[in-house]
């Protein structure tokens, strides 16, 4: 779980479309932010105000015609909504820990949650938990033992370094020539740039090298006693330190939790639920019979100059329950300039997308794929294969782990797609800079920047004086190709009403 607040800002707000001649009436939930000195859920030992569960925010909208809900019903959804999402929060926190209080102001207890097992790790103690979150680890456990380690529960501590640097960006020391180097590219690309430094790589490598890596290392490393629902967290070999993180799980395993009560209490409930729009839930059918609709924001459009590309193009409508799980790069993301010395990357491709999910063999981040949806009957489980997916590197790779997931899951009706971007001359290559990009920035060759020597339009490994000025900027030509399996590409279409922009998007069938 990333402790620092960032919007996932994945899909645009549900487009609802259509008409009725009844009024259909719209009450909204939504979640509070967790405080340390007030509410029924409390943060401990916390220097902010105030915490967003699951550091983004989560929204509800229950659709309904006149006495279909008494007030008090629907009061009781909203504080139930608000509290669900507070208290499984405050189970999967790997940060702070938490206190429970009655609606008196009452301390009832503390929280035993995911920071209380990482305090325990090595010490061979059981570590008694929530039913709640005592499932919903040995769910993501037996995952990541099905994910040929694509999905890895013990990245807490290589977390903690990409949380940092993404709280941080642009904040290298002024003056310094990676200060200048960042800010430069920058302003000719309008992508975030920073780099890593030679102490952040050493981390990486030395966490990375501790880091349980295949099936075989990752057994035994937590034991559940289901009687008295503990969970012992083993020491690994010689690793001071390992750290379990729930991040691209938590979320969407407590919308799914929630869905399911509502449901239970409610069966014939009309309800969306948008967890940071990265999890999304929606039960039953529309009152008026209309089709739920999603339109997803084009990753393209959110690093590019906001007037050249469509915002919203890929649309997807869904009648009745679907539930649908989206990881993209989007807010959380920079791109580092020549990240490591020692070849990791190609040295024709070094300026590398860096994200919140890591891949758990390199420590860094796998940026083959834009954005990955599945769509499937758990919420829960589709993060997990959205974060799994994230961590492949082509179409053949991702399709064929999708495939291996559904047959250990059981999963007949899911759906995938797939958007990675592309360069428009040659759409069968993936896009990512490579040194001949800024080497000579523009086709009629003026030189990117100037520097006290004079103009220099290299590729920037060999730039030894500060910048003065910025002579050109680099344009790309790109296209977002969207693969999506059979099932999906029969309801989606690409939304060309109200935009002035350029339309990027392309749809094809996932083979």
């Amino acid at each position: 779980m990333n402790k620092y607040r960032f919007s996932f800002f994945l899909i645009l707000p549900l487009l609802l479309t259509g008409c009725s001649n009844k009024e259909e009436k719209v009450y909204s939930l939504s979640v509070g932010a967790i405080r340390k000195d007030r509410g029924l859920i409390r943060v401990n030992d916390y220097t902010g105000e105030r915490l967003a569960s699951f550091n983004t925010s989560i929204e509800g909208r229950v659709y309904y015609y006149n006495g279909d809900y008494t007030k008090k019903q629907l009061s009781d959804l909203y504080d139930d909504f608000n509290y669900t999402f507070q208290y499984c929060h405050a189970l999967t926190d790997r940060h702070y820990s938490y206190s429970q209080y009655d609606n008196d102001g009452n301390f009832i207890k503390t929280i035993e949650n995911v920071y209380s097992i990482n305090q325990s790790y090595g010490s061979e103690t059981p570590v008694k938990v929530d039913s709640y979150l005592y499932q919903l680890l040995k769910d993501s456990y037996t995952f990541s033992l099905n994910s040929d380690g694509k999905f890895n529960r013990f990245l807490g501590t290589l977390n903690d370094i990409y949380e940092a640097k993404l709280s941080s960006l642009g904040e290298e020391k002024e003056g310094s020539l990676d200060y200048y180097k960042n800010g430069i590219l920058s302003s000719l690309t309008n992508r975030k740039f920073s780099s890593f430094s030679a102490n952040e790589n050493n981390r990486i490598k030395t966490i990375t090298d501790s880091l349980p890596k295949t099936k075989e290392d990752r057994e035994g490393l937590l034991s559940f006693d289901d009687e008295n629902e503990t969970v012992t967290f083993h020491r690994y070999k010689d690793a001071k330190k390992l750290e379990i993180s729930l991040g691209g799980n938590g979320k969407g395993y407590a919308t799914e939790y929630f869905g399911d009560r509502a449901k239970n209490e409610y069966p014939d409930i009309s309800l969306i639920i948008s967890s940071g729009s990265s999890s999304v839930k929606a039960i039953g059918a529309r009152p008026d019979g209309r089709d739920w609709k999603i339109s997803y924001i084009n990753p393209l459009a959110k690093e590019s100059y906001s007037d050249k590309y469509n915002q919203s193009e890929v649309t997807i409508t869904h009648d009745g329950d679907f539930n649908l799980s989206t990881s993209g790069y989007y807010e959380q993301y920079f791109y580092s300039y020549l990240p490591d010395n020692d070849g990791i990357y190609h040295p024709d491709t070094p300026f590398v997308r860096n994200s919140h999910i890591i891949n758990p063999k390199t420590g860094y981040s796998c940026s083959y794929f834009d954005q990955v949806s599945v769509f499937l009957n758990d919420t829960g489980l589709a993060d997990r294969y959205t974060t799994a997916l994230r961590n492949t590197e082509s179409l053949k790779e991702a399709k064929e782990l999708f495939e291996k997931l559904n047959r250990i899951y059981g999963i007949e009706d899911s759906g995938l797609m797939l958007c990675r971007k592309s360069v428009i001359d040659h759409p069968e290559e993936h896009y990512s800079y490579k040194r001949n990009d800024y080497s000579p920035l523009q086709e009629n060759g003026l030189p990117g920047i100037e520097t006290k020597d004079g103009s220099y339009s290299g590729d920037f490994s060999d730039l030894d004086s500060l910048p003065k000025k910025i002579l050109s900027s680099y344009k790309g030509s790109f296209q977002e190709t969207y693969y999506l399996s059979e099932n999906r590409l029969k309801k989606a279409n690409i939304n060309k009403e109200n935009t002035k922009a350029d339309i990027v998007s392309v749809l094809e069938e996932l083979k």
